[in-house]
């Protein structure tokens, strides 16, 4: 579990076996964000033996940005079968719930993948997420 993390701009990794409480940004560029995953004993992903990931359900509560979100994969409770998430073929590997987002701005190859969602501001409260291609509902 994460509970409250605070970063600047964030542009690698944040993952957490199954919540993350609270995850404020001033902005995020290439970042993974995943609730539900587990990346093995080299904390990588990828990997094979001891190093394989394993994915299972997962929740985000919160995450705010108060910036822009570019060319990130925001995600809870989903499995990449081809180890490349958001790209139409992964499933559920669990419960997966992001409760809250909240950002300035989402770009168009930026994903939220989820088997639920609540409420999306980017900035606009984001009213039809299943007709939204950023969001990806498992």
């Amino acid at each position: 579990m994460l509970g409250t993390a605070r970063v600047g701009s964030l542009t690698g990794q944040i993952v957490a076996v199954s919540l993350i409480k609270r995850l404020s940004a001033t902005g995020m560029t290439d970042a993974t964000v995943l609730a539900g995953a587990n990346l093995g004993s080299d904390g990588l992903l990828g990997g094979t033996g001891s190093a394989m990931d394993s994915f299972a359900a997962g929740t985000i509560d919160r995450l705010d940005v108060s910036g822009a979100i570019h060319s990130s994969f925001i995600g809870a409770g989903e499995h990449p079968v081809d180890g490349i998430f958001g790209n139409g073929n992964d499933t559920e590997a669990g419960a997966g719930v992001i409760k809250s987002i909240s950002a300035a701005t989402a770009d168009d190859t930026t994903r939220f993948e989820s088997s639920a969602f609540g409420i999306a501001k980017l900035p606009k409260k984001v009213i039809n997420l299943t007709a939204d291609p950023r969001f990806i509902i498992l």
